[in-house]
C-alpha cells in the first residue's frame, strides 16, 4: 500500500483536489478473520483468498491440490529472488475453512465497506 501511496503522490501534489485513496480489501477483513476463526491463521492462498477466488473464478481453484495447513517461516525482511525455495506450495496458512460461502460474505463485505467509505467521503469530505 506504501508503494501505491508513493507512486500517486506527484498526482495529489499536481491537484489539491483530487481525493485518492488506497485501499485493499485486507482494510476490512479483521471481524470475518475474527467470526471465521481465523485470526493469524490466514494468510496467502488461504482461506479467505481461496474462498474469494472460488466467487470470481471458480474454475482456477484447484482445491484438490491445495495443502491443509502450511506455515513456512518466511523471512521478515529479506527479499528473496527465489521464495519458493521456503515457500514451495505458494500457499501460507489454513485452509481448512475454504468455501464459497465464505469467499460470497468476504466479498460482499468489503464491497459493502468500501461504498460506505466512498458514501461518507462524499457526504462529509473526510474518512
Amino acid at each position: 500500500m506504501e508503494a501505491m501511496r508513493e507512486a500517486v503522490l506527484p498526482l495529489v501534489e499536481a491537484d489539491a483536489g483530487l481525493i485518492v485513496l488506497t485501499i485493499g480489501p485486507y482494510d476490512f477483513l479483521e471481524s470475518i478473520r475474527r467470526e471465521a476463526d481465523l485470526v493469524g491463521k490466514d494468510g496467502h492462498a488461504g482461506s479467505i483468498e481461496t474462498s474469494q477466488m472460488l466467487v470470481a473464478s471458480e474454475g482456477m481453484v484447484r482445491l484438490d491440490s491445495m495443502p491443509k495447513v502450511t506455515r513456512p517461516r518466511l523471512s521478515r525482511f529479506r527479499v528473496m529472488a527465489h521464495p519458493e525455495v521456503e515457500y514451495p506450495t505458494g500457499v501460507r496458512g489454513d485452509t481448512s475453512k475454504v468455501s464459497r460461502a465464505l469467499g460470497e460474505k468476504t466479498v460482499n463485505h468489503i464491497v459493502a465497506e468500501i461504498v460506505q467509505l466512498l458514501q461518507k467521503l462524499d457526504r462529509e469530505g473526510g474518512e
